[in-house]
């Protein structure tokens, strides 16, 4: 069993949808995205596709339509692109996509 210890996930957080393999950097990693709660809005996240599996980096909380409920329930992953399904109020739904450098700050 692995674990791993960071300070950039400080809030209170939920699941997401499984993890994607991506490429980063030339380097290949995991994608993965949870929510925060009160209110929910979802972050993505890259860590290390080996053990230990460490995260890496953590994107910028999403805020898609102000709405007290947003959380990503599916991605796929197709180049530079990410195609994310999301929940909104647990009344409906819809997809989304972004290029995956703009869900994170860049260094």
């Amino acid at each position: 069993m692995y674990s791993t210890e960071t300070n950039a996930m400080t809030k209170d957080v939920g699941g997401g949808a499984p993890a994607q393999l991506i490429q980063w950097g030339g380097k290949t990693y995991f994608l993965g995205v949870s929510h925060t709660r009160n209110p929910y809005r979802n972050f993505f996240y890259i860590f290390n596709s080996s053990p230990p599996f460490n995260i890496i980096k953590v994107g910028k909380t999403l805020d898609i339509h102000g709405a007290e409920i947003e959380f990503v329930s599916g991605i796929v992953v197709q180049g530079d692109k990410i195609t994310f399904s999301m929940g909104i109020n647990d009344c409906y739904g819809e997809t989304l996509s972004y290029r995956l450098k703009d869900l994170f700050i860049t260094d």
